[in-house]
């Protein structure tokens, strides 16, 4: 039996097939049904070979009726993932696939997930389709490099909410179903298509002229702290419009709780969904809360940095996450509620600093030969390795021709796919610096450097050790802080930024110093190694340093 899986091979075959890609959706839902009706109508333009075979990713319980430009067919294969169609029943340029199916719902929290409230028997179902599972719910080109518009029509029962990536243009009623006819949206991928329905209580409100609505279920909805969600939401869009230089690019904002979900989150298009352990029923630690902030950034920033600019296939993931890993924290320690969000930064590179240092590491940019690898690089790599690598770069080139390479970024790629040079080349256009050799270092390879400190009577140096599994050597711009002692209590005298580029760096320091604190403010991805000097004042003097983040730096490198 095949596998639900997609080859990256076959989705560059089929890239070269099909181009300008439409989608028109018809779902028919029940209350109490266990199965769901679909019509879905695919136009696209047709360019390959008409002596071939083109794949239609779908699953589905049963195909009612199968038409290829207006004709009703019976030249195609299925199978428990897919429909093949002979390339020879297509035209050249405008085609068009009309498919009439009957479906059941999913129970594993991905595709079109059904879930049934114990407490008070209601119903709510809701899309998660990252990053191979949109055919779940629909007859579609499931890969993020075809992007596409859809149109959806729903009818289900009337009293329930249909939440979609855009808002309804129409609506009937008729009987106790209602009809509801949803704006076209937007140019993206399959896999942040949502749908999300059922009995919901809403709230509303508004930042600028985007609609903004948070939804739950109704017996949860006396826990929402609904002014704190919002105020992080307009918090998240005052900093991300301006610091992208791109306005929000679609019409509404909903945030979504749904239930039985697999992850923190998902990014779907102007309807983001989050796990409901994030809807707190009691009071929680601080850490808590800029923990749920933080996902509610993240999600923010995949608006631009995954949803209008999309990577071309899975191995560059990081090209959404990372990004919205590292830009969220740093978006929330520019803002009010949050200033010490990247404090908590560092406690994540734990996860990062741990993974890398396993056998089964693996570069940033990973390799994802299909949909079931892209699923693995899902980790503490392609997130938290790769935040803080980016964190790294923001350092290294500063943060102004950082923000103005994504800002290029964003502008040249507007609604399109990219791959890892794309982003390369425009920060090496705002920093003058060749960053696609620099990141073949970071992001191509693995492992944790060490950085140390080294005294040979008055020349001081920072020596660099490659990790055990390779032997790499990276560039490094670090900030270090050189602490003396007034009083039995550490007083900060020197601190200053250095580039660590070979095995040994000279840095200057008079001979009062009594601690070095390498790689101060954390803006390096490497562990720092502690001489027994730098151990004995850390255990006599780290409570009377001022800063609590270099303290936690300290912990985190002695944890090291």
């Amino acid at each position: 039996m095949p596998d639900n899986n997609l080859t990256r091979s076959d989705a560059i075959k089929r890239k070269k097939q099909i181009s300008d890609i439409h989608y028109k959706l018809n779902l028919v839902i029940y209350k109490i049904n266990n199965t769901y009706n679909g019509e879905a109508l695919i136009k696209f333009n047709f360019h390959g070979s008409l002596d071939d075979v083109l794949q239609v990713d779908f699953i589905t319980k049963n195909i009612n009726s199968l038409k290829v430009n207006n004709e009703e067919i019976t030249r195609y294969t299925t199978a428990d993932f897919f429909i093949t169609i002979p390339t020879k029943i297509l035209k050249n340029n405008s085609n068009s696939i009309l498919i009439n199916y009957t479906n059941e719902y999913n129970k594993t929290g991905s595709g079109f997930h059904r879930f049934i409230d114990p407490e008070d028997a209601e119903v709510y179902i809701h899309t998660d389709f990252e990053p191979f599972d949109a055919h779940r719910l629909f007859p579609c080109f499931d890969q993020p490099d075809l992007k596409a518009t859809y149109q959806l029509s729903l009818t289900g029962p009337k009293e329930w909410k249909f939440i979609h990536n855009t808002d309804s243009i129409t609506e009937k009623i008729n009987g106790e179903l209602k009809t509801t006819k949803f704006d076209k949206t937007a140019l993206f991928s399959t896999y942040i298509f949502a749908l999300v329905v059922g009995p919901h209580e809403v709230w509303n409100d508004k930042y600028n002229d985007i609609p903004l609505k948070i939804y739950c279920r109704k017996s949860l909805a006396k826990y929402i702290d609904i002014d704190n969600l919002f105020k992080i939401t307009k918090e998240s869009f005052q900093f991300l419009e301006d610091y992208f230089g791109i306005p929000y690019p679609y019409k509404k904002y909903d945030q979504i709780f749904v239930p039985e979900f697999n992850f923190g989150a998902m990014e779907n298009v102007g309807c983001v969904t989050f796990a409901e352990s994030y809807i707190f029923k009691t009071k929680k630690l601080y850490s808590e809360y800029l923990n749920r902030s933080n996902t509610f950034f993240h999600e923010m920033v995949h608006m631009w940095f995954g949803n209008l600019v999309t990577m071309k296939w899975w191995n560059d993931l990081w090209l959404n996450e990372s990004f919205a890993d590292y830009l969220s924290y740093y978006a929330m320690s520019k803002g009010k509620l949050f200033p010490d969000a990247l404090e908590y930064l560092l406690s994540r590179k734990e996860w990062a600093y741990m993974q890398d240092q396993l056998s089964t590491t693996h570069p940033i940019v990973g390799s994802a030969h299909d949909t079931n690898d892209a699923f693995s690089n899902f980790d503490g790599i392609s997130y938290s390795k790769g935040a803080s690598v980016l964190k790294q770069l923001t350092y290294f080139i500063g943060e102004n021709k950082f923000r103005d390479g994504i800002r290029i970024y964003l502008k040249k790629y507007y609604e399109k796919n990219t791959v890892l040079d794309d982003f390369l080349s425009c920060m090496s256009e705002t920093s003058g610096i060749n960053i696609i050799e620099w990141s073949k270092k970071w992001l191509e390879t693995t492992g944790v450097n060490t950085l140390k400190l080294n005294s040979d009577g008055d020349k001081n140096s920072i020596i660099q050790l490659p990790s055990y599994s390779n032997k790499v050597l990276r560039e490094h711009a670090i900030m270090y802080e050189a602490y003396g002692l007034n009083n039995n209590k550490a007083i900060l005298s020197k601190r200053d930024k250095v580039l660590i580029k070979n095995a040994k760096t000279l840095i200057d320091l008079n001979n009062k110093v009594q601690f070095v604190l390498l790689n101060a403010n954390d803006y390096d991805y490497a562990k720092i190694h502690f001489r027994d000097q730098d151990l004995d004042f850390i255990y006599n003097y780290i409570n009377t340093i001022d800063s609590r983040f270099t303290r936690k730096i300290i912990w985190c490198n002695l944890w090291q």
